[in-house]
């Protein structure tokens, strides 16, 4: 956990500085996610958290997208991190992972979701 909060600290750094370099290739942001899913496989489990990956309708139809595979991996991994602590103690344990690609930034309602 210490060093998660020192990679974070040395990003933010990098970030300031603008020497936080990004390495943009072609990318299946599905296989991320499963790739993320699959580094907490275990944890999961054993917290007994079901989980679902779910693509919501759009108005794109794409595969690939140009991004830092690295750097989606790491916010996916952040995020997970977050559903798990907060899912662990709940009476429903499951964690949806949601995705769709966008022409424009999504609104809460393309997303369903509610924000407060």
């Amino acid at each position: 956990m210490i060093k998660v909060i020192i990679d974070e600290v040395l990003d933010f750094s990098k970030l300031d500085s603008n020497l936080l370099v990004l390495a943009p290739e072609r990318t299946r942001p599905l296989e991320v996610i499963e790739k993320a899913l699959k580094m907490f496989e275990a944890d999961l489990k054993s917290a007994d958290i079901q989980t679902t990956i779910e693509e919501l309708p759009s108005e794109c139809s794409v595969v690939d997208v140009l991004c830092d595979p690295s750097r989606l991996l790491q916010i996916i991994i952040n995020l997970i991190t977050n559903a798990v602590k907060f899912t662990r103690d709940s009476e429903t344990r499951r964690i949806t992972l949601t995705y769709a690609p966008f022409s424009a930034p999504p609104s809460a309602q393309d997303c369903g979701v509610q924000f407060i």
